[in-house]
């Protein structure tokens, strides 16, 4: 009787068993193919190959099917999403300075950068590889001041990280963001001008701001902003400070507005002795941007000459 596949393997083993040559276990047809020993694909690679960091030049990045990766990836999305709020306040600091310029905003990228790199190496050895790509471009582009090009190139490098680790919502926030500022300060400007009078007891000061609003829409702004007062004579002085309050906004109208800055509870108005003076330190002028999926965005406020 001619036996079946299954018997013949089943002799073939029993003959090895006892040390007879002449079968081999591909005769079994259901066995895989033999791999060679040094392919990378080997299956058999031993526990400290898998370990291994890869290189970094020729790894795409992590795999979420290695079981060490699905954490660091959990990582670096939570890493992601707590940036968010950092890179909208450089992004801010960059559109609302005056010379479109910022070293705090690359002090700010440059330090929240490091940061999530020392973290995140501490406890994954195969970090992706874009977020890699957003550490070197906060790097290079945070030297010295971050300004547009630089700004363009960190939200992209950090949109892109955004995407590799599955949380694209957070890189279109920004990048919206990002957008639809310059679109609103190529509309919208806002300077300032400080006037004083003179009074019975000496000076009254007062801060102006002048909008030019070239939308077909008014708009609602946050003010915010610091003077520094001195009384004269006595060498009194102290900060007055304005913003986070019901007072602290302004209505944008179509065409030029003014508005007066409240100093203090009392109105706009701040009184000196005829050898005081005010000094403002800062003006900040916010505005809500409308639609979904954005963040807000601050004007450049320089002083009127």
């Amino acid at each position: 009787m001619v036996p079946t596949r299954r018997s013949a393997y089943v002799m073939c083993v029993t003959l090895l068993l006892g040390g007879v040559q002449g079968c081999t276990a591909n005769e079994n047809p259901s066995a895989p193919a033999a791999r060679p020993e040094a392919s990378p694909s080997n299956g058999d690679d031993s526990a400290e190959e898998r370990k291994r960091p890869p290189d970094a030049s020729t790894t795409p990045g992590a795999s979420p099917s290695d079981p060490g990766t699905a954490d660091c990836l959990a990582r670096e999305r939570r890493a992601v999403q707590g940036m968010a709020f950092s890179m909208q306040q450089s992004i801010d600091e960059v559109m609302r300075s005056t010379d479109g310029v910022s070293a705090d905003a690359a002090a700010r990228v440059k330090a929240r950068a490091e940061r999530v790199e020392r973290t995140l190496l501490k406890r994954c050895d195969r970090p992706t590889t874009a977020m890699r790509t957003y550490v070197r471009v906060v790097r290079q582009r945070t030297m010295d001041k971050l300004g547009s090009a630089g700004l363009d190139a960190v939200v992209s490098a950090y949109s892109a990280w955004a995407q590799s680790v599955g949380v694209e919502d957070v890189a279109s926030e920004l990048s919206n963001s990002l957008e639809r500022c310059r679109m609103l300060k190529g509309s919208v400007h806002a300077s300032y001008r400080t006037w004083w009078r003179w009074s019975d007891t000496g000076r009254d000061w007062w801060i102006e701001l002048t909008f030019h609003n070239g939308l077909p829409r008014a708009w609602t702004a946050t003010l915010s902003g610091r003077a520094r007062v001195s009384y004269g004579g006595d060498g009194r002085g102290e900060i007055r400070g304005w913003g986070a309050s019901s007072a602290d906004y302004a209505t944008v109208r179509r065409g030029t507005s003014h508005y007066l800055v409240w100093l203090g509870a009392n109105g706009p108005y701040v009184a000196t002795g005829t050898s005081g003076t005010l000094r403002v330190e800062d003006v900040g002028v916010s505005m809500d941007l409308l639609g979904a999926r954005s963040w807000w965005c601050s004007l450049p406020v320089p002083e009127s000459p």
